[in-house]
């Protein structure tokens, strides 16, 4: 069972991601019914799941059962968090 998590870790975490985007994209902040805490709910939601992805993928790779759906979601996971460090380190800068 625990072959199938990273997968299950990673498309939780692209399922959050595009239920953040959705919001983000959806209105005006004034007229969204998801607010800041929650698209932060949304954001940090996914990027745990992220890393527990990529943590439970890179157990399975050592594991050597099913090397292919770790491997897949190491690396859909670990797109993710490069997305997110990009976002963070945007917000950084600008001083957000």
């Amino acid at each position: 069972m625990h072959t199938w998590l990273p997968a299950i870790f990673s498309v939780g975490a692209w399922g959050f991601t595009i239920a953040l985007v959705y919001t983000m994209l959806s209105g005006t902040f004034d007229t969204r019914t998801c607010q800041t805490a929650c698209v932060q709910t949304l954001f940090w939601t996914a990027f745990a799941l992220s890393v527990v992805g990529v943590a439970y993928g890179l157990f399975s790779l050592s594991g050597g059962e099913k090397r292919g759906v770790a491997t897949t979601s190491v690396i859909a996971s670990s797109i993710l968090l490069i997305i997110f460090a990009t976002t963070m380190v945007i917000g950084i800068i600008k001083g957000v």
